[in-house]
């Protein structure tokens, strides 16, 4: 049962995506909503595999859990790509990129160092 809600809502996002690029007129606003997409059907993917322990993908499990904090951020850009007359992106909305890069830094520390990828950790 739960592999049918995953492989649905995986059809779902595939679906929703390729509706907002095929527009002819894309704006500012549908191409972060697709890439919005592309993270929650990555989400999914490493949900699906996790829970089906396909194989040793610790990593991967690690990682979608440090790219949870980019929904808050695709979230506010695209409400300000809605509300915004002429929006486009500036040089400090890189900073709203620096909670995830913390978080990576943070999870992926242990792995570099070699405690978890020796075995040791």
């Amino acid at each position: 049962m739960i592999s049918i809600l995953y492989i649905g809502s995986a059809v779902l996002i595939l679906f929703f995506t390729f509706l907002l690029q095929s527009k002819q007129s894309k704006s500012a606003a549908d191409h972060i909503l697709s890439a919005w997409f592309v993270l929650l059907f990555l989400s999914i993917c490493t949900a699906y595999i996790i829970h089906y322990e396909v194989s040793d993908w610790g990593w991967l499990l690690e990682l979608t859990d440090a790219s949870a904090i980019l929904h808050g951020t695709f979230a506010w850009f695209y409400t300000r790509a809605l509300t915004e007359q002429n929006f486009s992106f500036k040089k400090t909305d890189v900073l709203h990129l620096l909670p995830l890069l913390i978080a990576l830094f943070a999870v992926y520390t242990p792995w570099l160092s070699g405690g978890i990828i020796s075995g040791t950790g």
